[in-house]
């Protein structure tokens, strides 16, 4: 958790955004971060693209359209930054979540499923990709 963090304060600010939603009192309700970063693990020279990650919205505000505001946001980052797709891991159990990114366009790329997996007998992460224009 330590490394996490330390890695993510060190990030540029021009390739991480971090997104909090907010009531009119500043309760935080929502969060969501995205980062300039490689979709496949090992891949030192492939291509990067804004990927989203830790989308999360407090149990009693959901269902309202927070996650939705929060991703087409993330989708106009990815514009301004001059990216036309972008990517997110989402657990294959996480139904909810599921429906949410098919629901925006979201398509899956591929199936992540390694060893450590099965052993731990951890769900299998879906890759989900999508394009977005002006």
């Amino acid at each position: 958790m330590y490394e996490d963090l330390r890695n993510r304060l060190s990030r540029s600010p021009s390739d991480y955004v971090c997104l909090v939603a907010t009531l009119h009192d500043e309760t935080i309700v929502g969060t969501v971060e995205i980062a300039l970063r490689s979709t496949y693990a090992f891949n030192f020279m492939g291509t990067k693209r804004p990927y989203i990650s830790n989308l999360a919205v407090r149990l009693a505000y959901r269902r309202q359209g927070i996650a939705r505001k929060l991703l087409l946001k993330c989708e106009q980052i990815a514009l301004d930054w001059g990216y036309e797709k972008l990517s997110l891991h989402v657990l294959a159990d996480n139904y909810q979540a599921q429906q949410l990114y098919f629901s925006k366009g979201y398509k899956i790329e591929k199936v992540d499923s390694g060893m450590d997996d099965w052993f731990l007998n951890r769900p299998k992460k879906l890759l989900l990709i999508k394009s977005v224009s002006v």
